[in-house]
């Protein structure tokens, strides 16, 4: 994919990522695969959301131009504040999460009072705890973590994601 271009702005309903490129020729083809947080699941939080793109050609006459392709996908996601493109397994580019810590504040003004958990990557059961995140209460959220405190105030839930958790390595 030539050009390969992204936006992602935090909405109230998650990130909401735009993408677009051009094609090799009128033979390309492209498709979103997958996303994470979503159908794709790490061991490891990246650090960051994903995008999937596998990028293919079909046999037959193509027409030998430059072909336009876009998408656009929600992403179930309040903590990360960068998003991944990667087409065929590679990361092509990473771009930053527009609105992210607004939307943070803005939140905690829509969910009012003991709305709040905080989850952290399944692992030791006493803190430390690792790659720790601030949902609302009821919010989907990976397998891979679960709730360690709360519901309380969003207040509440950021202090106790600030004292009792360690960033993750990556």
């Amino acid at each position: 994919m030539y050009k390969l271009k992204a936006t992602a702005r935090q909405t109230r309903s998650g990130i909401d990522v735009r993408i677009q490129g051009w094609l090799a020729n009128g033979c390309g083809r492209a498709k979103v695969v997958g996303k994470y947080p979503g159908n794709i699941v790490h061991i490891v939080d990246p650090g960051y959301a994903e995008v999937y793109i596998n990028e293919w050609a079909v046999a037959g006459p193509c027409t030998q131009a430059l072909v336009k392709w876009k998408a656009r996908e929600m992403i179930r996601d309040f903590k990360h504040r960068r998003v991944a493109i990667l087409v065929n397994g590679t990361k092509k580019i990473t771009v930053p999460v527009i609105g992210a810590a607004a939307s943070e504040n803005a939140q905690a003004r829509v969910l009012p009072g003991r709305n709040w958990i905080v989850t952290a990557l399944l692992g030791p059961s006493k803190p430390p705890y690792s790659g720790c995140a601030v949902r609302p209460k009821g919010a989907p959220f990976p397998l891979i973590y679960r709730k360690v405190f709360g519901p309380n105030t969003f207040l509440t839930c950021q202090l106790f994601r600030l004292k009792n958790c360690k960033a993750l390595r990556v």
